[in-house]
């Protein structure tokens, strides 16, 4: 993922056209070893607005993935058909998500660009950087309204209490989850996901089922987390 330093660096350098010395530019047509990859690029359209990104990130990002060779922007033009300034303020986007890791070329004399290939930490990051900072602004105003109700002799039979108790539960375990993959990604260790992916809805069932256990929970969960 990129570090600070080099976002504001590659940033500053997307301000201009990114222009590369053609003579040892990548055969575009070699690079992608099947252009019929391009009609899927749709589908990361879609998917990047239906989460509440922008479809041109989706587009560049996809292509990015899909492509076997880092690219520079004109050659994302050139794949994509789209202005330089929407590649450029794409770029930016994906590089503050960690979507997207770009280098400068000494021999091709320009930045070239290449998809993250740890997806669970594109997520911790836009998880950190968006869904956990509008959970806990939302759920301290909702701890707020709590203390008021309190303030005001309402007790926790009133249907109003009820319902903010049970935002409150819901906040937390949905804090507890993006916590879980952040801590994940921070791993870094892309050889365990698969494992991670397979043991946890097992971990989960464990957690659902807590009260019906004859052992303790926490010998439960590292049975079925930790060792199969």
């Amino acid at each position: 993922m990129a570090t600070d330093s080099s976002k504001k660096m590659i940033s500053q350098i997307l301000q201009n056209n990114d222009i590369c010395d053609t003579s040892v530019s990548m055969n575009l047509e070699s690079s992608l070893e099947d252009d019929i990859l391009l009609n899927e690029i749709a589908h990361f359209e879609t998917f990047f607005k239906n989460i509440g990104l922008k479809r041109v990130d989706g587009r560049v990002y996809g292509l990015l993935v899909l492509n076997q060779d880092a690219l520079s922007s004109d050659e994302i033009e050139t794949k994509l058909g789209l202005s330089q300034a929407a590649i450029s303020g794409s770029l930016k986007n994906l590089t503050n998500w960690g979507a997207v890791i770009s280098s400068y070329s000494s021999q091709r004399r320009c930045f070239l660009h290449r998809a993250e290939e740890d997806s669970l930490a594109i997520v911790a990051t836009v998880f950190k950087k968006r869904e956990f900072e509008f959970i806990s602004h939302f759920k301290k105003s909702i701890q707020k309204m709590v203390s008021t109700l309190k303030q005001r002799g309402i007790n926790s039979d009133d249907p109003r209490m009820s319902r903010l108790e049970s935002i409150l539960i819901t906040s937390q375990m949905a804090e507890a989850v993006i916590q879980f993959v952040i801590k994940a990604a921070s791993l870094g260790q892309m050889n365990i996901y698969s494992s991670m992916a397979k043991r946890l809805p097992q971990t989960l069932e464990v957690l659902i089922q807590g009260t019906k256990l004859t052992r303790p929970l926490a010998e439960k969960i590292k049975e079925k987390f930790l060792y199969h």
